[in-house]
């Protein structure tokens, strides 16, 4: 049985499910009746036993024989009560195998849960009275109670899985989003670092222009200065210019008045 567990489980399909189940329940009446058989074996072999359990035997060969018949119905009855034990433990063992079987195949998914339950219904309303023994009958009940709590376990699990499922996808989503962002990143970094490349850059060329112009600066003031001493000096050339230009003016005027003098002397 466990090996058919194991290597039919994935392979059955609801359609059969109906064979499946009266495969199940025949051999389930085969070892019930095997087990009933043994019990009534018992039972007839501990009557007889008991039977001759009272009687009294003489010594005759009658009685020898009679004795000898006791000791052997004793004895069958010992080994036929084993039997009937033995028998009924392993009508239980297959009753728990087949339960086993019966649940294992209802929690494969919740579609077959349903068929199980529904197949073991149908199974349990269309036996005789007596088809099923009392255990067998409780045993089928038992089953289909746990494979409804069963169902509301998957129904519950496949309720998380999916919203597992949705957490997954979202999760997905925001690692592509923060993998777009991390190249946002990386871009902004890089114009950031191209930015501040200029800057440097312009910084530089500002601190280069900056010593150019206080050059420029100098050289005009030095400009500014030789110019101020230029017309200082054209100044004062001008003044000396002017003061020998009135010279001679008054050179020429005394000159004048001298030869004006001579000639109204003369």
């Amino acid at each position: 049985m466990d090996e058919k567990i194991t290597l039919d489980m994935a392979n059955v399909g609801e359609e059969q499910l109906p064979e499946i189940i009266r495969n199940e329940m025949a051999g389930l009446s085969e070892f019930k009746a095997k087990a009933d058989a043994a019990k009534v074996k018992a039972r007839e072999a501990k009557a007889l036993a008991d039977e001759l359990e009272g009687v009294k035997f003489g010594k005759t060969k009658a009685a020898v024989e009679d004795l000898q018949k006791a000791t052997r119905a004793i004895t069958d009855a010992q080994i036929c009560a084993a039997e009937a034990q033995e028998k009924s433990f392993e009508y239980q063992e297959q009753l728990a195998k087949t339960s086993k079987y019966l649940f294992g195949l209802g929690v494969t998914s919740i579609a077959m849960n349903r068929a199980v339950v529904r197949q073991l219904k149908l199974t349990l309303e269309g036996c005789d009275s007596g088809e099923i023994d009392d255990s067998t009958h409780q045993e089928i009940l038992n089953v289909i109670s746990k494979l409804k709590e069963q169902e509301d376990i998957m129904q519950k699990q496949e309720i998380m899985s999916g919203r597992i499922d949705l957490l997954d996808d979202e999760v997905a989503t925001q690692g592509v989003e923060l993998k777009r962002q991390e190249q946002k990143d990386e871009e902004h970094d890089l114009l950031l670092e191209i930015n501040e490349k200029k800057d440097a850059e312009q910084d530089n060329e500002l601190h280069e222009q900056a010593v150019k112009d206080k050059e420029h600066d100098a050289k005009i003031l030095e400009l500014q200065e030789r110019i101020k001493d230029l017309e200082n000096k054209i100044e004062t050339f001008n003044m000396h210019k002017i003061k020998m230009q009135m010279g001679v003016v008054i050179l020429i005027s005394v000159g004048a008045m001298f030869f004006s003098i001579v000639a109204l002397l003369f």
